[in-house]
């Protein structure tokens, strides 16, 4: 029976957020068209549109789902859903670790959030961040030092998709650094290394690609 709970309980609480997804395809609102069409079309010409509309991360994203499997109107949605499931698997495991049988209570209680299922509809970036964090964080505690590169990698995506993931950094560093197994002091360097270097390679290839990279940092017309 706990078997069947523990796969029941993602099922049930992901079944609720795809019911949200698709019943929201009724209505798009002027932020979701600018950052879920204009922004991308922007980015794929290698430009940033303005400093306010700057989360080349979540543009990226999308630029990466449309072509591959082509540009939909709603497209940005059903990634937002996919990625749900993915946060809600690592949250689900997260909490089972810790928790162990009383994992379902808390788990009910931020998967079913009002909040999050309704920011999960949503075609631009707010609320993104409360995605990413199980993900990140599942994998900045794993054992095998290729997927907390893979974390830290995630982790800046998550930063330059909605901003405000910077206050999840310290937390996520604190974390891994106890993690961290007492090895020799140049073990340790070397794999604080990496994890820095994973964590700046999409922002340092942000910078490389972007034609008007200075509006990332800066936009004199716009003020932000």
């Amino acid at each position: 029976m706990a078997k069947v709970l523990y796969w029941l309980v993602p099922a049930v609480i992901f079944s609720a957020q795809a019911i949200f997804t698709f019943f929201s395809q009724t209505q798009i609102r002027y932020e979701e068209i600018a950052e879920s069409v204009r922004d991308p079309f922007w980015l794929q010409a290698g430009y940033v549109y303005d400093g306010t509309s700057s989360n080349v991360g979540w543009y990226g994203s999308l630029l990466l789902i449309y072509n591959l499997f082509g540009f939909d109107i709603h497209s940005a949605k059903f990634f937002r859903l996919g990625l749900q499931l993915v946060s809600l698997v690592c949250l689900s495991l997260l909490l089972k670790r810790y928790l162990g049988k009383a994992y379902w209570l808390p788990f009910l209680v931020i998967g079913l959030s009002p909040t999050l299922l309704f920011y999960t509809t949503q075609q631009h970036s707010h609320g993104i961040d409360l995605q990413y964090f199980p993900i990140v964080l599942f994998c900045v505690l794993a054992k095998r030092f290729w997927l907390q590169l893979v974390g830290w990698f995630v982790a800046m995506i998550a930063w330059m998709s909605y901003p405000t993931f910077v206050f999840y950094l310290p937390a996520l560093l604190i974390f891994h650094l106890r993690g961290v197994p007492s090895t020799s002091l140049r073990a340790t360097i070397g794999g604080v290394l990496a994890g820095l270097a994973a964590f700046l390679a999409p922002l340092v290839l942000a910078f490389a690609l972007v034609k008007n990279p200075s509006v990332l940092i800066f936009d004199r017309d716009t003020g932000n």
